[in-house]
């Protein structure tokens, strides 16, 4: 319910929100069946690791720009899934540093 009301309250129908993959698979009908935004997947595989990397993020938001869309989010989830693994502090840091400097809104479900 919580994923559905930020859906509909912060973004307008055709935004985009990022999301590290892999993710918990109902994320996508959380966020867009109602509030109709675009979900993009930034892959966290690298070297057969789970890994959070700025440098996708922000590949994938100069995509989505390319393309016309707005970006207004990114979504953590931490545990991560489905290895239940978690993400340090100092993962997180250039990450979050990045988003609240280029988005302003940061979803991180524990």
């Amino acid at each position: 319910m919580v994923c559905d009301l930020l859906g509909q309250v912060l973004f307008d129908e055709g935004d985009v929100l990022l999301i590290n993959a892999p993710y918990y698979h109902r994320f996508p009908n959380d966020f867009s069946d109602r509030g109709l935004i675009e979900i993009s997947e930034v892959s966290s595989i690298k070297d057969n690791e789970i890994v959070i990397c700025v440098d996708r993020f922000e590949a994938a938001l100069q995509n989505a720009k390319k393309q016309g869309k707005t970006v207004r989010a990114i979504l953590i989830v931490n545990p991560r899934n489905p290895d239940a693994g978690y993400f340090t502090l100092e993962e997180l840091k250039p990450l979050i540093d990045w988003a609240v400097k280029k988005l302003g809104f940061i979803f991180s479900f524990l």
